[in-house]
């Protein structure tokens, strides 16, 4: 049957980058897990992406591909230093928590320390 990961997360971006994630979004639909993403608005009218779903093992290829194609909209013209960026954490129920961090362009996958375990609860 295969490994479960859990998936808690979100994605921060500038303005204009919006359109761009929400075309990546619907471009890699797979008619299931699709479903975790939801659009977020702050008090302050931040606006962020953010993922919650348990997904299988195979499930967790489909998401670090879409996370990697967002990772590579680039900043606006008008702030180059406004890059997306966002933070994963992601319980394997076989091989423990792991972060993943979009920044820099890319996705860079980490163990988490035990501080996180209870999240695997």
């Amino acid at each position: 049957m295969g490994a479960y990961l859990a998936v808690r997360g979100w994605v921060e971006f500038a303005d204009g980058q919006r359109e761009a994630i929400r075309d990546v979004l619907r471009r890699r639909v797979d008619g299931f897990y699709d479903r975790g993403w939801s659009e977020v608005s702050g008090p302050n009218g931040d606006v962020c992406f953010v993922y919650c779903g348990t997904i299988r093992e195979a499930g967790g290829e489909w998401l670090l591909g879409q996370l990697a194609e967002i990772a590579l909209i680039p900043a606006p013209a008008t702030d180059p230093e406004d890059a997306i960026r966002g933070l994963f954490l992601v319980h394997h129920e076989q091989t423990g928590m792991q972060e993943w961090q979009i920044r820099d362009g890319q996705v860079v996958v980490a163990a988490l320390p035990k501080r996180y375990d209870y999240l695997q609860k």
